[in-house]
């Protein structure tokens, strides 16, 4: 039966060729389509999925609309620092809160080296509760407690320390 109904479509293949040709172009063409939209929704719905509890974390955000023509104007992606303690305050479902603040390219000096580092962010210490990270040395409850405490990766320490000891310096 299968034999049959292959043998058919081919010959239709043969005979109409054209037509044929658009319809198979035309199922290529909505696949491919289907594929990479579906790859775009799962790429945004994992986004940072590998932190626990993450349907609990949002982010702040504001915009602007313009009064006069009802549009939005400005959307930033970041509030202000000081709005945490605020909308805790006045929103009482919020459980708990981190801040973080951008920096961008920052001078760093360590003795006589010069560092000009890019993506340097300012972080209160409830950082660690938020995001989970493994941590080489130090403890993530205490680390951004105190005023002039930095965390930084295993290549950065090495970049600024050398051989040295990182750890209290």
């Amino acid at each position: 039966m299968i034999y049959n109904y292959l043998k058919i479509a081919l010959r239709n293949l043969k005979k109409y060729r054209f037509i044929s040709f658009i319809n198979i172009f035309g199922l290529t063409v909505g696949l491919a389509c289907c594929l990479l939209i579906l790859t775009y929704i799962l790429h945004e719905l994992s986004y940072d999925q590998y932190h626990p509890n993450a349907d609990r974390v949002y982010r702040v955000t504001r915009s602007f609309n313009n009064p006069e023509t009802g549009t939005l104007s400005l959307n930033l992606s970041t509030v202000s620092p000081p709005f945490g303690p605020l909308l805790k305050f006045d929103f009482k479902e919020i459980e708990n809160l981190t801040r973080t603040l951008q920096n961008g390219n920052t001078a760093i000096k360590y003795e006589e080296k010069m560092f000009n580092e890019p993506n340097v962010f300012f972080a209160d210490d409830q950082f660690f509760d938020f995001f989970k990270t493994d941590v080489l040395k130090g403890s993530p409850a205490k680390a951004l407690s105190d005023p002039y405490c930095v965390m930084m990766t295993d290549e950065l320490a090495t970049k600024y320390f050398g051989q040295e000891e990182p750890m209290g310096k």
